[in-house]
């Protein structure tokens, strides 16, 4: 609710140069236009945005293939932002975090000869939803 807060100090922000778009530059209208149809995201005035130095602190999109295709056979994408500009500006968070399981630990568990540890990818899925 208040991100405000986990600012870092400001003799510790740093700019980033923003991430390289991988939209083709004949497609970013398309891609925009569809985004504010969809209301995945809005517009703002630069001003607005936050800035290091002066200068605002922008992420880009990019895309992942899915592997997947429509019927029409247009290949299917997963967009992405690159949000470390910004997140580089913030405190990590801290709390329960560190204390939450990792498979690494399983390492330290120490069983009879007669005994066996059985780790489904259901533990391991349920490990990565609690982070």
């Amino acid at each position: 609710m208040h991100p405000e807060r986990r600012l870092k100090p400001l003799e510790s922000r740093v700019w980033l140069k923003p991430p390289r778009v991988q939209v083709p530059p004949d497609g970013r209208k398309e891609v925009v236009q569809g985004l504010l149809a969809r209301n995945v995201c809005g517009i703002m005035p630069l001003s607005e945005a936050f800035c290091v130095g002066g200068q605002p602190v922008l992420g880009e999109l990019f895309e992942v293939p899915k592997s997947v295709f429509t019927s029409q056979g247009v290949e299917v994408l997963r967009l992405i932002m690159d949000l470390r500009p910004i997140n580089e500006n913030f405190l990590p968070l801290c709390g329960d975090l560190s204390t939450l399981p990792v498979l690494s630990q399983m390492v330290q568990l120490e069983g009879h000869p007669s005994e066996g540890l059985v780790i489904s990818s259901e533990d391991v899925r349920a490990m990565f939803y609690i982070i």
